[in-house]
């Protein structure tokens, strides 16, 4: 008998309002950062003004835009990142807030199963060491990402998402 699938433990569509502050900000920074790739013909604030507000070093903010690089250039799939007000979390926004939990609890076996999820397995062993150190940038800043989150009201109430189409960042 097989495992079960792995499975981040935030839920796809949670309310955005629903996150904690560390959550908000490896949110934010993930749709900042795909906000160019999404809608290259106009301007975009720069997403590295949050790791300056926040506190986070200049090596969380490098080893960051590193790990997405890797994710862009290897990837399985078109990912769920979505516009920067959408108020529902997307699938992949769920497995980056699981992989910067676990990298942020120095379990690099999960950090590269999580990556799995969205590349070969020599490219998640490769891209492990910079989700390692923006975790730990993060960290270092106060952040702490919950490895798992609940919704707060019942699926069936959701409302149908309020965002474009998935960003292409392949």
């Amino acid at each position: 008998m097989s495992p079960p699938p792995f499975r981040p433990g935030y839920p796809e569509e949670l309310a955005v309002l629903d996150l904690d502050t560390a959550e908000t900000f490896v949110l934010a920074t993930t749709r900042l950062w795909a906000a160019p790739h999404r809608d290259p013909w106009h301007p975009h604030p720069d997403w590295r003004g949050g790791f300056r507000a926040a506190g986070v070093n200049s090596d969380g903010a490098h080893a960051f835009d590193t790990l997405f690089w890797i994710v862009v250039a290897g990837g399985h799939h078109v990912l769920d990142v979505r516009c920067p007000r959408c108020t529902r979390l997307g699938a992949d926004e769920a497995w980056m807030l699981q992989l910067t939990g676990y990298a942020q609890m120095g379990r690099s076996d999960l950090t590269e199963l999580a990556l799995g999820h969205w590349l070969p397995a020599t490219a998640a062993r490769a891209a492990v060491v910079h989700a390692t150190i923006f975790g730990s940038a993060l960290v270092a800043a106060g952040l702490m990402v919950p490895l798992h989150r609940r919704m707060s009201r019942p699926a069936t109430r959701l409302a149908s998402p309020t965002h474009a189409a998935p960003a292409a960042l392949h």
